[in-house]
């Protein structure tokens, strides 16, 4: 501390709640000379990762007789904890007067023994000793790297105030090493190709640090040479830090594991005009999991990430099969260009939960298996300059899924081309498997507003082998139609295992679109049942189209239950409804109770149902008139006449499978 002559007496009180943070001792007001003086006493007093939840540290009554200008070694007794043995308290004055306070406190080296556990810490290194100067225009690498060097395990190395300049990258290789910065320190670099910091040895960690690097991109469609920070140590841990400008990746780890990215703002510096949709190498946070052992392990958490075409990016560069085990939580992906997190490999056990991404062009996609997508907002509209103003946007997009969940995530803006926003997908085919099985899309929001053209399909899974027990429920939709396309859509190819599937209790509000199109759309889908749903149509159309609520092709004992096809009283021109539509050969396949309430004084037409003639598919429906000649169903089919009378309300099919046959009881 600083002392003037005679005895100087302070006394501090703090509760500390953060165990991650560091513990500071604020010294802010003294007497010299019968005046009092503000100064700006900024001591780091312990490593940042002890515990010290709710407990009390008192720092009272240092005191010394000797003058300003010296060392001075101190006996510094704290209470109220369980830190004991403070020792070696060294300040060097950097002044010769009282005047100079603030600038006193360059020279910072402290020891302290955690007595609870019996670890020892290591002395805290601060820059300055080994010659940095930090003017942002003094090469201090070497100075830098000579402290480094100096660390032993578990040692602390402090950056104070300042700006460092390194013409050259850093690297540490010990174990249990921590890089501290006080606010208002930063490390800059000039040569965007090079890597500033390299950390090789495990349980490191970096905190506070600010790095300014060169404004420059590379995108290149190949292995990752260089970033800001590349880690190559096991446990790493960056917290509170600031990246501006990523010429290439922001933090980078290189084929290891178990790293961990919290509260920290990455600035990619990139604009959408970089982006060509062939440089997608380009990383705000770049994960390249070790090609041995656990291959993942991370948790990205609380993060700002804006401006890189990837925000976070995850693949195997190396020899490993996939990444596993990873949390993207509660971060914050703005602009990034292509994605706001992207796994390029197969992988299993992703959870992406909580984030928040704002003009990503497509926010999540992920290959693999057992992954949950929950609780995130989106927010895509296609502005600006580059490629992203051309390309489809899709919201959520899992490629070849198996057993993942995607909930409870809320959607807004525009889709365009092919397309999807919520999109399950055979797409790479990792693992030989084509399949999309035993996965849940519910309870998301979603909102299209490109309108009244330029549909898209908004749920929709697709494959050439297998489309299985997956489950659609709960979502609500308002979007254009796709023409040609289904707002959810499931679509298998002749020969593969189409089962168990249910679409339920979705509701569909159709806003525009100038072609034909449908609500449910199936092909191929066998053992399905699709039930309760509302399709709400609610727009007037430019030109002819149709619109079907319900459409399933080659479709084998599906249950169509309790749906409900509206259209507004306010709209609908120029269009014809047709409610449930059965195509191509099926057999088995069942409607009851499904509803059809349209204003016709605006429709073109309405069609209840459209089933084949040697289906026979079994119908359990009301309407008005006699179905005889009129009502194409199987036999065992039941019509309740809303207009009948006695004998002539209910119908049921006795024979035939074209629209005869029907039987008054």
């Amino acid at each position: 501390m600083l002392f003037a002559d005679g005895n100087y007496t302070y006394t501090e009180t703090e509760t500390y709640t953060d165990p991650d943070a560091p513990i500071w001792v604020y010294g802010d007001e003294g007497t010299y000379g019968g005046t009092d003086r503000k100064f700006d006493i900024k001591t780091f007093m312990f490593a940042p990762d002890l515990t010290r939840l709710g407990q009390t540290i008192e720092l009272s009554e240092i005191s010394d007789n000797g003058t300003m200008a010296a060392q001075n070694s101190n006996s510094v007794s704290i209470t109220g904890g369980s830190i004991t043995g403070i020792t070696d308290v060294a300040i060097q004055d950097g002044g010769t007067g009282a005047s100079d306070a603030a600038t006193a406190f360059d020279n910072i080296k402290q020891a302290a023994t955690y007595s609870s556990t019996g670890v020892v810490y290591a002395s805290w290194l601060n820059v300055r000793s080994h010659g940095a100067v930090g003017d942002g225009i003094t090469d201090d690498t070497a100075s830098i790297q000579n402290a480094i060097n100096t660390l032993t395990v578990g040692g602390t190395l402090f950056f104070p105030r300042g700006t460092y300049l390194c013409l050259t990258g850093l690297s540490s290789t010990a174990d249990n090493l921590h890089f501290v910065f006080e606010k208002g320190a930063a490390l800059t670099y000039t040569t965007p190709t090079q890597t500033l910091l390299t950390i090789s040895g495990n349980n490191c960690t970096i905190y506070n640090a600010t790095i300014n690097a060169p404004a420059t991109f590379d995108g290149t469609n190949s292995a990752v040479t260089y970033g800001v920070i590349k880690i190559t140590g096991e446990y790493f841990l960056a917290k509170e830090c600031v990246l501006n400008n990523v010429p290439r990746a922001g933090i980078w780890f290189s084929d290891t594991n178990n790293g961990s990215v919290y509260d920290c703002i990455i600035n990619g510096g990139t604009s959408d005009s970089f982006f060509t949709g062939l440089n997608t190498v380009h990383a705000g946070i770049y994960i390249d999991p070790a090609s041995t052992g656990s291959q993942g392990n991370f948790k990205i958490a609380g993060n700002a990430i804006n401006q890189c075409v990837q925000g976070c990016l995850t693949g195997n560069l190396g020899d490993a099969s996939h990444e596993q085990t990873m949390t993207i939580t509660g971060n914050v992906f703005e602009k990034c260009w292509n994605h706001g997190f992207y796994t390029s490999g197969f992988a299993n056990g992703i959870t992406v939960s909580a984030n928040a991404f704002n003009a990503c062009q497509t926010p999540i996609a992920i290959s693999g298996w057992n992954h949950v997508v929950s609780n995130n907002t989106m927010v895509v509209f296609t502005t600006g300059s580059g490629l992203q103003t051309d390309n489809e946007i899709t919201g959520i997009s899992l490629r070849d899924p198996v057993g993942c969940i995607v909930t409870g995530n809320s959607i807004i803006g525009e889709a365009f081309g092919s397309g999807a926003v919520i999109a399950l997908d055979d797409l790479v085919d990792y693992a030989g498997s084509n399949s999309v099985t035993d996965n849940i899309v519910s309870n998301n929001t979603i909102k299209i507003t490109n309108s009244p053209v330029g549909g898209c399909s908004t749920i929709r899974m697709i494959s050439t082998a297998n489309i299985s027990r997956n489950i659609v429920s709960g979502n609500i939709i308002t979007a254009p139609l796709k023409t040609n396309d289904g707002i959810i859509s499931l679509v298998g190819t002749s020969g593969g295992i189409y089962n168990d599937n249910i679409i339920e209790n979705n509701i569909i509000n159709i806003t525009g679109g100038d072609g034909n199109g449908f609500a449910i759309y199936t092909s191929q889908i066998e053992n399905t049942s699709i039930n309760e749903n509302i399709v709400r149509i609610a727009y007037d159309a430019s030109s002819a189209i149709i619109i079907w609520g319900i459409y399933i092709q080659d479709a084998i004992n599906v249950s169509i239950d309790n749906n409900k096809i509206v259209c507004s009283l306010a709209f609908g021109d120029n269009i014809s409804v047709r409610g449930v539509q059965e195509f191509s050969s099926g057999s088995g396949n069942r409607v009851s109770n499904t509803i059809i309430n349209c204003d016709l004084t605006k429709l073109t037409a309405v069609t209840d149902f459209l089933f084949l003639t040697t289906s026979g598919i079994l119908l359990n429906h009301h309407g008005v008139g006699d179905p005889e000649g009129a009502v194409i169903a199987g036999v065992g089919s039941q019509w309740v006449r809303t207009d009948g009378g006695t004998a002539t309300t209910l119908y049921v099919k006795e024979s035939g499978t074209s629209n005869t046959g029907w039987i008054a009881k």
